[in-house]
């Protein structure tokens, strides 16, 4: 059979792969009979071509099961293949990285040194650095390991790093700093003592010459069984004073250290790999050898590891200024300006981490910082804490950063008022959830189109929260928010109605299937299901207004949920809900969408005093002075 030149390459890499060249894929076919079967029922596809037209990957169905075969060449080899004689027609296979043998690699080593010189050579990632050092951190100088207090130390200089990990259960060994233990770290902590996560991150910090090194299990203070009042009063504030500066702790780092295969003190950073790659000879038509690699094509298109699924890491993946992440199979790297990973493999906006680093890079003002600390908490309240009492210590270090970028008071509880998402159970496996109308609602009245016009239709009177410590990002005992509101009264149904049949976590969520008004309810999204919520079905419930959009065919209004505390003022927050109101003089064959308006019509802001008559049939009838005060707890 005569073959191009570019056809024969391809056959050697079908033929290396049936021979059991990448064991971890196809361990190969047991006697010519099988190899010369399969090859019968071989089937071949391709995906990306590059921009030179050759395929980067292949696609193989071998004895049923699918097989992704990458091809590239290694940077340091001869890439160019002629596939014909007359000396005009090249292709070039993608250039590719070899991986070491595992995560902490010579290779890998390199390559985390090359993107940290690029970085402090090229990006302006470190620009807003400010001299800070942790109150305490690990010295790692002299092939000792010992803890210092910074502010104690005169001539104290020199990069720190961080490192982001999980704890594991209590059945693992686990090394902390104790008001009983802090004296003996500073004397020294033995290499035997170390936990394996811990001494891979000292490993790093050694190979990346940095000399100093910050966990928060050994630089914080922690709590223990039977501590005396005053260990705890010494063991509180200790935390309170430095969860207070998380901003500052991870913002000024070196870098951080992301273990995103971590599963606890015990189990290590490091990771060996499964991807090895083979190399064959292939010729192009004159004569030049080439040396072709072909490995398992890799991909992050995963789901999170268990790090990435945790409260506490969420924030410490996001506020440095640069990152390592120690992944499954790979190492990758976080800047404010780049995110790029061994294997090249993990661009495109689909890809959940690449987008999660774009969340890191700090809002440029005012406004985008609100969109910013939405998008924040919606990702945030997805993880999960072992502990409630750490839901808003765990968010302290972003907090800090939304309040310096908006210059808002920061309001919000460990025993959260109801009008707070804090309010809502995070824990592991919580049956709550607090619903975000920008993402939820279709019919958003925060997310207005066709021209139609919003206007606030509460108000606000006051605001407080009550902190557990100085600090205002902590715990908090308790809070209220004052609004002046229109009630409408309600009652619960359990009968799914329009948009509203949404569940959380399993439970059957419940429903508005009565208003007073006579509304029609577009979207009830409850917080919990009725056993979280302590609620049952007929209950009566409020529907307070705070927002309606206005168009020339209807009014959507969106409702704060309650439930009356007691027979005064006071209520809760259950649920978010849209109401909607036709204009019944409307007729939709004449509406904004006939021809002779076009469909780049904008309705005319019908909350001037000009529309006032207009929109009346159909319109909240909103009067400032007439609303009810009411406290929301």
């Amino acid at each position: 059979m005569n073959l191009c030149g570019l056809c024969g390459v391809y056959k050697i890499v079908v033929e290396a792969v049936i021979d059991g060249r990448l064991p971890a894929l196809f361990q190969g076919a047991r006697n010519e009979t099988e190899r010369d079967q399969i090859l019968d029922e071989l089937v071949v596809g391709s995906i990306g071509l590059t921009t030179a037209n050759t395929e980067e990957s292949m696609d193989l169905l071998v004895k049923g099961a699918y097989v992704r075969v990458s091809l590239f060449i290694a940077p340091e080899e001869q890439s160019v293949f002629r596939v014909s004689s007359n000396g005009d027609e090249e292709v070039g296979f993608p250039k590719e990285t070899q991986y070491g043998p595992s995560t902490d690699s010579i290779r890998s080593f390199a390559r985390a040194r090359q993107w940290l010189r690029q970085c402090l050579d090229h990006h302006d990632c470190g620009k807003n650095r400010d001299l800070f050092y942790p109150r305490r951190l690990l010295d790692l100088r002299d092939d000792q390991v010992r803890l210092i207090e910074t502010t104690k130390t005169n001539d104290f200089q020199g990069p720190y790093v961080c490192l982001s990990h999980r704890w594991g259960d209590a059945k693992f060994s686990r090394l902390i700093s104790t008001t009983e233990t802090i004296h003996s770290r500073m004397e020294g902590i033995k290499w035997e003592e170390i936990p394996k996560t811990f001494q891979d991150a000292i490993t790093i910090c050694r190979r990346l010459s940095v000399d100093y090194l910050w966990i928060d299990t050994l630089c914080i203070l922690q709590g223990f069984p039977e501590m005396s009042d005053k260990q705890k009063r010494i063991t509180g504030a200790d935390f309170a004073a430095e969860n207070s500066a998380m901003a500052r702790i991870y913002r000024n780092s070196y870098f951080t250290i992301y273990a995103s295969v971590s599963t606890s003190m015990a189990s290590g950073i490091f990771s060996s790999r499964r991807y090895e790659s083979h190399q064959i000879k292939v010729s192009d038509v004159s004569g030049n050898e080439s040396i072709l690699r072909i490995r398992e094509t890799t991909s992050h298109f995963t789901p999170p590891t268990d790090l990435e699924t945790r409260g506490w890491t969420f924030q410490e993946y996001l506020l440095p200024c640069r990152v390592i992440e120690f992944g499954p199979f790979d190492i990758s790297w976080k800047c404010n300006q780049t995110y790029v990973c061994e294997c090249r493999h993990n661009t495109g906006a689909a890809h959940w981490r690449e987008e999660l680093a774009r969340r890191a890079l700090p809002p440029q003002n005012a406004a985008e910082a609100e969109e910013w600390w939405a998008g924040i908490l919606r990702q945030y309240t997805m993880r999960h804490l072992a502990k409630d009492e750490d839901k808003l210590p765990a968010l302290s270090g972003l907090a800090q950063l939304y309040r310096q970028l908006t210059r808002d008071t920061y309001l919000a509880a460990a025993r959260a008022p109801s009008w707070s998402w804090a309010s809502l159970d995070i824990v592991n496996d919580a049956q709550c959830r607090f619903w975000w109308p920008r993402v939820s609602l279709s019919t958003n009245p925060l997310m207005y189109g066709d021209g139609a016009t919003p206007r606030p239709v509460c108000t606000v009177y006051e605001a407080s929260c009550q902190p557990m410590t100085d600090g205002p990002f902590g715990e908090v005992i308790g809070g209220f928010v004052d609004l002046g509101v229109m009630l409408i009264s309600a009652r619960i149904g359990i009968k799914p109605q329009g948009n509203n049949s949404f569940s959380t976590a399993g439970h059957v969520a419940w429903t508005l299937d009565y208003v007073e008004d006579g509304t029609d309810v577009q979207v009830c999204l409850a917080d919990c299901s009725l056993d979280d919520d302590g609620l049952q079905v007929e209950d009566e419930v409020f529907c307070a207004p705070i927002v309606e959009t206005l168009s020339e065919s209807e009014s959507d209004r969106g409702c704060l949920v309650l439930k009356r505390m007691s027979e005064g003022s006071e209520f809760r927050r259950v649920g978010f809900a849209v109401l909607r109101k036709q204009n019944p003089s409307w007729d939709r064959a004449n509406g904004p969408l006939r021809m002779d308006r076009g469909w780049g019509y904008n309705e005319p802001d019908l909350t001037t005093p000009e529309y006032a008559e207009k929109v009346q049939s159909y319109a909240l009838s909103y009067n400032s002075n007439v609303l009810c005060r009411i406290r929301i707890i």
